[in-house]
């Protein structure tokens, strides 16, 4: 909400789009997936609700390898 880091771009990983994500919260479970991953992740889940304020874990695959992965951490404005 303050205009700085929106959303997660991995155009460095990812420069055409065609990479498939996973977002895993601290337990394992996807929270999103998309098989053409845009770098355009804003915090929101499968269905399209925000996800909590924590730490998640994301895996990048490219041409049926891993290529990255890494954690995250959403910690959103207080209103």
């Amino acid at each position: 909400g303050n205009d700085r880091n929106e959303v997660l771009d991995l155009a460095e990983l990812n420069p055409d789009g065609e990479c498939y994500i996973m977002i895993m919260n601290r337990w394992g479970t996807e929270v999103y997936s998309n098989n053409a991953y845009n770098n355009d992740l804003a915090g929101k889940d499968n269905s399209g609700n925000d996800l909590p304020d924590g730490t998640y874990y994301y895996l990048l695959r490219c041409d049926k390898q891993i290529v990255f992965k890494s954690a995250i951490t959403i910690v959103r404005n207080p209103d």
